[in-house]
């Protein structure tokens, strides 16, 4: 009866293991050739998403958000991008060595797996949280950062997913300099930095709970 159970399960995992290389053929071979787009989304109307394993082993090939179990959303962002997420993500924390900010962590909403660009939670999510987001339902972030060329369908991705943040969480959070004067102006910094060099970014901030916030 052992042998039989440990066949089984084996039987399982090599058919598990047969439908998640079809699944990564069909997503190279629909990105194929588009890397330049910044955003490429790739349908999965089937179902054949339905599953946890399928979800993380995708997470582990490419920068993706998996929504409602059948639409891909991969990004491909460059080095220019990756300078401004690190360099938002060291003001916040600069600003209050208390928060925890990232950049494209996992986090659920619903069932959806998002990825803020650069994420800032004040309270640290929990260690499960972060080392397995989707198991164990990591939180949105408190302030959410998406960083865009202002063009399609780089712009209309990540307006799309403002708008989602304002519809699904608390809405756009508009700072202004009596509420976090500091971390204001170096955001201010960094966002006129960015348009001088590149003149084709935008940067979008949403609040994503009701907190008040405090500035010592």
């Amino acid at each position: 009866m052992g042998v039989e159970v440990i066949g089984s399960e084996k039987t399982m995992q090599n058919r598990q293991a047969s439908e998640s290389q079809k699944i990564l053929a069909q997503i190279e071979e629909a990105v194929r050739g588009k890397q330049g787009q910044q955003v490429v989304e790739v349908q999965f109307p089937d179902g054949i998403l339905n599953n946890l394993s399928v979800h993380q082993m995708i997470h582990l090939y490419y920068n993706v958000e998996i929504v409602n179990c059948d639409r891909l959303i991969i990004k491909y962002d460059g080095g220019h991008k990756k300078i401004i997420h690190r360099r938002l993500s060291n003001l916040c924390e600069a600003h209050n060595g208390n928060w925890f900010a990232a950049s494209n962590v996992i986090c659920m909403i619903g069932n959806d797996q998002r990825r803020p660009d650069v994420g800032v939670w004040f309270q640290w999510p929990s260690y499960g949280e972060l080392h397995e987001p989707i198991e164990n339902c990591c939180i949105p972030p408190d302030l959410w950062f998406e960083v865009f060329y202002n063009k399609d369908p780089d712009r209309e991705n990540a307006l799309e997913k403002i708008d989602m943040v304002q519809r699904d969480l608390d809405g756009i959070f508009n700072m202004n300099s009596s509420q976090l004067p500091y971390l204001m102006e170096d955001l201010l910094f960094v966002r006129t930095l960015t348009l001088e060099q590149f003149q084709f970014w935008q940067i979008k901030l949403a609040k994503t709970r009701d907190l008040t916030f405090h500035h010592t």
